[in-house]
């Protein structure tokens, strides 16, 4: 799926945060988005999601414009900083969630959920509780429950952020052998340029409400 925004405009009383932002991600790419903490990285991606609404401007999916359309309309997926995963659901109950509110076939929720679950390595801790898995292992369970649903775009707000060196250095090749192999188009927010040139084919800088400009990352290794 391509992503285009055309001169998002967004304020939250006086304060404006997007000025006729513009911004295209080609189908299958992974983009970073990279800016400093309150520059408006996560309203950007509700924006895109359908969870805000832009003051102005439009947004086109597959070059048809979902403005108007409501979040379970426009088939992207969203991982959170914070997990959200339910904590008396199993890792395997929660990626299982989001394929039998959609209502799913049982047989289509098994093996879905069974096969996102192997995808990000955790075949063996499918029965456990959240509070029983680490941070990482967390993380993996909601990247398999956003993937099993098969959205055409998934959409990460510094998922990686609360983790631990070690560990986000893992999930971070882990994540980009995971668009590899799904071919998901990815958006990923964060302020660490590392981060950014690890996963990214192209990345856009944001500044001052607007994208200060794209880079291919090629261009900086």
């Amino acid at each position: 799926m391509s992503i285009e925004l055309q001169n998002i405009e967004k304020s939250f009383g006086s304060r404006v945060l997007f000025k006729k932002l513009s911004l295209n991600i080609k189908q299958g790419e992974f983009h970073v988005l990279v800016g400093p903490s309150g520059e408006g990285k996560s309203t950007l991606l509700s924006i895109i999601a359908g969870l805000q609404k832009p003051d102005s401007g439009e947004i086109y999916l597959n070059d048809s414009c979902v403005t108007a359309l409501a979040p379970q309309s426009r088939d992207v997926g969203f991982v959170f900083q914070e997990y959200a995963l339910f904590p008396h659901l199993t890792a395997l109950q929660n990626v299982e969630y989001g394929l039998k509110a959609g209502g799913a076939e049982k047989h289509v929720v098994t093996d879905k959920s069974q096969y996102y679950l192997s995808l990000v390595n955790l075949t063996g801790e499918q029965h456990k509780y959240p509070s029983m898995l680490s941070g990482g292992q967390k993380q993996r369970v909601a990247l398999a429950r956003a993937l099993a649903n098969e959205p055409k775009a998934l959409l990460l707000d510094e998922p990686l952020s609360h983790l631990d060196d070690e560990i986000r250095k893992q999930l971070q090749l882990e994540l980009k052998e995971l668009q590899e192999k799904t071919s998901v188009t990815m958006l990923l927010v964060t302020h660490n340029m590392t981060e950014a040139v690890t996963l990214g084919q192209r990345i856009s800088f944001l500044r001052r409400g607007k994208i200060d400009r794209t880079v291919n990352v090629n261009a900086l290794v």
